[in-house]
């Protein structure tokens, strides 16, 4: 945290001026070591409780600190773009390159005037000069300050031990306008004291400062706090100071990306009553940062779900969609964290009825199912959505979500229209090929004489320009009904091919390039299919031309190889079979491809090494002398045949090196490589079988290839089927699901009741509390009037008098929530324990014995 690293280490790569023991006036006043003349000084008068030594000390500090300082410690405004330029300087070392731009994006609008045009809140402490222009007050002179833009009180911080506290605390009190100081390094660049007491998890000083005003809505755009595959794709701004990114694609891992506002700093920290301090002071808690990230979107970063469950008690919206398109439960799921994806999807369904520990409740669609319904293109394919995300990613973590909810939405579009399509798919696809391999099979030999043309200029009908080899062998019989049969089958298996390429056409206008490119990702088989269904396209010509007649040979003869695979495709359909396929391809993409690289290296070397060997030898029946003959010499002796290629080995000038190459290759290439082959073999077949759930994501891809193949309408329809109404004014569609409550929900809900009752239990104390106050400040005036010592403040009376007849009638509706009022006090019994009072309740409570509340920790 802070300039600590800068410390530590002196590495000129990490954009920070090396911090130096004379390198800064400052550090003699403080230093990271616990030195300087302030520091000393303060060690002397630390524990003295005589109020003319801390007087004394509080003159030094003035007549030392305000030599640093702007106005005598009031501060100074300073022009923004001249703290972006200074930020640059600290990235560059402290060069000054004037002719370095500063990237400007117009699709990344100023976070500044965003909040402010959105959420009509203070982004921070930015002001404006007389002429407009965004200023920053700033209080240390930012010539004098530390290697990476730090004062005083930050390096106080920084060591974070109450002695230093205690000593920034200090020189705040003395100047005040240093609780606004920030970090103008571009390392820490917004970091200001109120950050750095959050990260310390210091209550007090957090309340202390922003009793002095400090900006609760500052952010830290420093290169520390950007996830870690971001810190060099920060863009500047020479009109806002806050740094945006040049690519949104990010994991969002980072060593402290807590979303740059102290109100996200404490959320993923999880200081709940720092989070309420800040929010009663005005923290906005859906202001987004650099990645469009709100507080509810790092909780679920940061996988803490009773902080999700407070920032949306706290107004946090949970559909606002970050940079990259997604919501709170997107995000879950992108990231695989089950167990934030179930907590929220628990918090968005709609009871029904529980009975016993079965339960029936409506899941919301929206950002659920692939079809989209909000988006103003109904019907289409939502790419972001959770069962598009679980699906189509090849995350191990995102196996666990394939169960519950997400099967049941997959089987439900399975029972309705998939396995309907997917059958008929398969039927058309079998004729098709049948029709195909009976053409091709019917194809005639062509060969033409080597002393003639391949077209023989003849007077024959049109219709012999079909039968080019037979005319070309010059048959004596042009035409008869194999050749009748096989133009029918060529003409159809054109046609064939037709259809499917303009099928795939009406997907691309229909659905777009990016949600067809997926679906040939996820089936990778239907894309060479329809490859070779081009290839059937492009040798039509070569039906008519004589010409064209070779070269339509070759292309049916790739074309008939690429379109078999495509059985594979539908085998991912079927449980029996499936799970092969899967195998098949994890070792064509893994096992196969590493085997072929280190094959191909050992091949390639000892076969030129057997050219050199040879050189000069000659002779018709030598494999080995060139490049090309030895390869394919070494090939076929690493599949075990050697009684062609031995007896060429006494030929060479030096037999025996031959013969030990040849010893050392079949040792390699035989015994090494191949048993390690089919020992990484053997690993994946075992990997693959205990992952069970393997099979099921495959059967799901083959559903939403299906279902991308599907008019958006017809979709739509489909949805209405499996799916209900949520009613009771809400819009969209939900699934209805029964489940049984398993022992991790269980707990969970016993949690939630009794948060509930502490917090009931909280509220009526609290009540409690208000009514005796009331009653006591009524009892004085009434004893005052009695003896006549005052006239009744009437108002007063009136106020307290409708105030305790308005506490017995919220009273009367809280206890009407609960069955049993006893039931509270009846679990405080059994806890036997209070609840941790916090700081800020600390101070507006009293100590009540009687006050014993539940602790969910020891229930």
């Amino acid at each position: 945290m802070g300039n600590r690293a800068s410390a530590s280490h002196l590495s000129a790569s990490s954009g920070d001026k090396t911090q130096a023991t004379g390198g800064s006036t400052l550090y003699e006043l403080a230093d990271l070591h616990g030195g300087g003349k302030i520091i000393d000084q303060f060690r002397l008068i630390y524990q003295s409780d005589d109020p003319l030594t801390q007087s004394n000390f509080n003159q030094f500090l003035r007549n030392t600190i305000k030599p640093f300082l702007y106005n005598d410690g009031h501060g100074k405004l300073v022009p923004v773009s001249t703290l972006v330029e200074e930020r640059e300087n600290y990235r560059l070392g402290g060069v000054r390159k004037t002719k370095r731009k500063l990237l400007q994006y117009k699709k990344y609008y100023s976070m500044t005037q965003i909040i402010k045009d959105q959420h009509d809140i203070d982004p921070g402490s930015l002001e404006h000069d007389e002429h407009g222009n965004p200023c920053r007050l700033v209080c240390w002179d930012i010539a004098k300050r530390g290697s990476v833009g730090e004062n005083i009180v930050h390096l106080c911080l920084l060591l974070n031990n109450p002695f230093h506290t205690d000593l920034a605390r200090r020189i705040i009190a003395v100047f005040p306008k240093l609780a606004m100081d920030i970090y103008l390094g571009d390392e820490y660049y917004g970091e200001g004291p109120l950050h750095m007491a959050i990260v310390n998890r210091d209550f007090f000083l957090a309340k202390f400062l922003i009793d002095l005003n400090a900006p609760v809505n500052e952010i830290a755009c420093g290169k520390f706090f950007f996830p870690e595959d971001q810190k060099m794709k920060r863009v500047s701004n020479t009109n806002y100071e806050y740094v945006t990114v040049a690519d949104d694609e990010t994991d969002y891992e980072g060593f402290a990306y807590y979303g740059e506002y102290p109100l996200a700093f404490a959320a993923c920290l999880e200081e709940m009553d720092i989070c309420k301090l800040l929010i009663r002071h005005g923290a906005y808690i859906n202001a987004k940062d650099a990645n469009g990230n709100s507080v509810a979107h790092l909780t679920v970063i940061r996988n803490l779900p009773e902080m999700f469950d407070f920032a949306l008690e706290h107004g946090a919206d949970i559909y606002a969609k970050n940079n990259r398109g997604y919501n709170c439960l997107t995000l879950a799921a992108k990231m695989g964290n089950k167990e934030m994806v179930k907590h929220i999807l628990e918090l968005e369904r709609k009871p029904y009825w529980t009975f016993g520990e079965v339960s029936c409740a409506a899941y919301p669609l929206s950002s659920l199912d692939t079809i989209d319904t909000e988006s103003g293109l109904e019907g289409s394919i939502d790419r972001k959505s959770v069962l598009n995300i679980v699906v189509t990613s090849d995350n191990p973590r995102h196996l666990d979500l394939l169960d519950g909810l997400i099967v049941e939405i997959l089987e439900q579009k399975w029972a309705l229209f998939a396995r309907k399509k997917f059958y008929q798919h398969l039927i058309t696809y079998i004729v098709y090929l049948i029709i195909f391999n009976a053409a091709f099979i019917l194809r005639p030999p062509f060969q033409p004489d080597p002393g003639t043309s391949h077209c023989v200029a003849r007077n024959d009908t049109r219709q012999d320009y079909f039968l080019c080899p037979r005319v070309a062998n010059g048959a004596s019989k042009v035409i008869d009904s194999k050749d009748i049969g096989r133009l029918i089958l060529e003409l159809l298996t054109a046609g064939g091919s037709l259809g499917y390429l303009g099928s795939l056409i009406i997907d691309f206008n229909r659905q777009g390039f990016h949600i067809v490119f997926q679906s040939l990702v996820n089936a990778p088989t239907r894309f060479l299919f329809l490859l070779s269904c081009a290839l059937v396209t492009i040798s039509i010509p070569g039906l008519f031309i004589c010409a064209l007649t070779r070269y339509a040979n070759v292309t049916w003869f790739l074309a008939i190889i690429l379109a078999w695979p495509y059985c594979l495709f539908f085998c991912r359909g079927f449980r029996l079979v499936g799970p092969f396929v899967l195998m098949i391809g994890k070792m064509i993409k893994g096992d196969l491809l590493k085997f072929m690289l280190l094959y191909l290296i050992f091949l390639i070397a000892f076969s030129q090494a057997m050219v050199v060997s040879f050189a000069g030898t000659g002779g018709s029946r030598m494999f080995l002398n060139s490049p090309l003959r030895a390869i394919e010499g070494m090939f076929i002796l690493s599949l075990g045949e050697f009684e062609e290629i031995e007896p060429e080995f006494d030929k060479a000038p030096h037999p025996i090196f031959v013969k030990i190459l040849f010893v050392f290759y079949v040792v390699i290439a035989n015994v090494l490589l191949v048993n390690m082959l089919i020992a990484m073999m053997g690993k994946t077949y075992e990997t693959t079988v205990e992952t069970r759930k393997e099979w099921k994501r495959q059967w799901a891809q083959t559903v939403l290839v299906i279902e991308t193949s599907i008019k958006p309408k017809q979709r739509l329809q489909y949805q209405e089927k499996y799916s209900e109404a949520l009613g009771d004014g809400h819009d969209g569609r939900a699934v209805v699901m029964r489940w049984q409550h398993d022992e991790i929900e269980k707990k969970r809900d016993h949690k939630r009741k009794i948060r509930k009752l502490n917090e009931l239990a909280d509220l009526l104390y609290k009540k409690d509390l208000e009514k005796r106050k009331n009653n006591k400040i009524a009892n004085t005036i009434r004893n005052a009037i009695n003896k006549g010592k005052t006239k009744p403040p009437t108002s007063n009376l009136e106020s307290i008098r409708g105030k305790n007849l308005e506490m017995k009638n919220k009273r009367a509706d809280i206890l009407a929530t609960v069955t049993n009022p006893g039931m509270i006090l009846q679990a405080t019994t059994r806890a036997g324990g209070s609840r941790p009072v916090s700081p800020q309740q600390n101070e507006n409570t009293d100590n009540d014995a009687s006050h014993q509340i539940v602790n969910p920790e020891e229930e």
